[in-house]
């Protein structure tokens, strides 16, 4: 098993920051981090002052800045997968930001959970390699207490209104989506787990290791109840599409809380 370091690491992510020439400057209140681009697309019509940024030395496919009731919010499409995710995270907090909301997809394990509900994680089970480096074996990660219960509250009034279901519970994050095996799945299901990802355990890690506030919303988007896997029809891909903007909505409402 992967143990952490004790001494003093080789690269740190300010001197990574500075080897890149990137300064994002100071006065960013928060940053949403996603894994696609139609989130961006939403928040350049919900926020004002928008504008793309380029994020160099970032595994970031796309970045955006806007304003919203006060607030200056950064906005980030990262690649998929742990890695990527915390390099991504890592490097946003050298950079000064210090409160993060992240918005990614995931497979529900339970009938509980059904394509198009919401996960907002409270524990995870980490399969994922990265957050080994942070954080010793026992560790369960775990979102910020307070930024969390902001979230779910924002999430509750603004999805369930339109009969969309959200729910509280552990997440599974694994490296291997491949390895999703059904035993697994059922064993992690009857513990309270309700949906597998690629990032959330390694961000909730990072998070707590660099002292910073990080909560997450993970739209389901494939259902993995053994013994099928269940995608999408076009129409189920078209509501999480247009849920995707009260998503955001309470996102924003979140952080302005």
């Amino acid at each position: 098993m992967i143990k952490p370091g004790g001494g003093k690491p080789v690269i740190t992510p300010e001197e990574w920051i500075r080897e890149w020439g990137q300064d994002l400057g100071a006065g960013y209140d928060a940053a949403i981090l996603t894994f696609w681009g139609s989130p961006l697309e939403i928040l350049e019509e919900s926020l004002t002052a928008t504008s793309e940024i380029r994020l160099r030395g970032m595994p970031v496919i796309r970045a955006i800045e806007g304003r919203g009731e006060g607030l200056r919010v950064l906005v980030a499409q990262s690649y998929f997968g742990a890695p990527a995710a915390v390099t991504a995270l890592e490097l946003l907090i050298a950079s000064g930001i210090r409160r993060f909301l992240v918005y990614g997809g995931a497979g529900s394990i339970t009938h509980r959970l059904r394509i198009g509900d919401v996960l907002i994680p409270t524990w995870g089970v980490r399969e994922e390699g990265t957050s080994y480096h942070y954080m010793p074996e026992e560790y369960v990660p775990k979102p910020s207490r307070h930024l969390a219960s902001r979230l779910r509250r924002a999430m509750f009034s603004t999805l369930t209104l339109h009969g969309s279901r959200v729910m509280e519970g552990g997440v599974w994050s694994t490296d291997a989506i491949f390895r999703e095996t059904e035993d697994k799945a059922l064993r992690y299901a009857n513990e309270g787990v309700l949906g597998v990802d690629m990032e959330s355990t390694a961000l909730m890690t990072v998070a707590e290791y660099r002292g910073v506030e990080l909560a997450i919303a993970l739209v389901i988007t494939d259902e993995l109840t053994p013994p099928e896997w269940r995608t999408p029809s076009r129409k189920e891909w078209d509501r999480i599409e247009d849920k995707e903007e009260r998503i955001l909505k309470a996102m924003l409402n979140t952080l302005h809380s």
